[in-house]
């Protein structure tokens, strides 16, 4: 983060992020609740001052930070999504001990990360960003790292990305909602499936009922067709009935469409994801 001064230790077993101020320390009211309380998803946090100055340290066992999980990597759905309902049940905690939530240091730097279980650093000081701003700002990073050949994710990121853009939002229901959304995405997908099954089924009953009446016009070998010789000989072809089996098509809605468009590559702009199905919104097809 560009306002703080870090700096990070890395240990046999450990990473330490050290986040210095040039400010007095003072073992204030969110020191003493961050010790004495065991809060979700938080990393530990030790305190000390010299020379008029204070540095918090941040220390986390085991996992790595966010930014070098990611570097080489992309991120999925249910990787964005414990994420966003972990940080969520971190501020929740946080305003239940009366602690500033807006004191999470958000950003990947800044992030310890071990599979699907993130450690947040709350800074006792000021921070200089709202929460709310600074998850919109994730939502940038989740846009770039995103793994595009999922659906589950872009329907993810898609809704935090448009519906974090307001001042305030209720980060939950945004969740929930997107649960919803996908939950109905899948029966589609589901129900598409099944009907591509039973068309195939049909198809390959057909062909063999087909195959089953022609054997039944073939006549036995040796068999002499005699015709007079005013008439003219037709060579003996057994009249093939043909079946035509059509699958229903199955609409996806504006949603596949553009899902396809960015998997495609056929995409500019994620801002013009957000444009265009906001504007499928309006209408009520979404």
């Amino acid at each position: 983060m560009d306002e703080l001064k870090t700096s990070y230790e890395k240990g046999w077993n450990s990473i330490y992020i050290h986040v210095d101020l040039p400010v007095p320390y003072e073992e204030n009211y969110h020191m003493k609740m961050l010790k004495n309380n065991m809060l979700p998803h938080l990393a530990h946090i030790s305190g000390s001052g010299r020379d008029g100055t204070s540095r918090y340290s941040f220390r986390s066992e085991g996992g790595i930070l966010m930014e070098e999980k990611y570097r080489s990597r992309d991120i999925r759905a249910e990787e964005i999504l414990a994420f966003t309902e972990q940080l969520a049940e971190t501020a929740d905690s946080l305003t239940e001990h009366m602690l500033n939530p807006d004191r999470i240091l958000l950003a990947p730097e800044m992030i310890f990360a071990e599979e699907q279980n993130f450690q947040f650093c709350y800074l006792p000081a000021e921070s200089g960003m709202a929460l709310g701003e600074a998850f919109h700002k994730m939502t940038e990073y989740f846009v770039g790292r995103l793994d595009y050949t999922e659906t589950d994710g872009i329907l993810l990121v898609y809704r935090l990305h448009k519906e974090t853009m307001q001042n305030n939002y209720d980060l939950k229901k945004i969740i929930e909602e997107y649960k919803r959304e996908a939950a109905d995405y899948r029966e589609v997908k589901k129900g598409a499936h099944a009907a591509r099954e039973a068309g195939a089924e049909e198809k390959e009953h057909s062909r063999r009922n087909q195959e089953k009446e022609n054997s039944h016009r073939t006549f036995p070998e040796g068999t002499v067709f005699f015709c007079d010789e005013e008439e003219k000989t037709e060579k003996y072809s057994p009249e093939k009935k043909i079946s035509c089996i059509k699958e229903k098509a199955v609409s996806y809605g504006p949603v596949r469409k553009m899902i396809n468009k960015i998997k495609t590559g056929r995409w500019g702009e994620w801002e013009d994801l957000i444009t265009e199905i906001d504007g499928q919104d309006r209408t009520g097809h979404l």
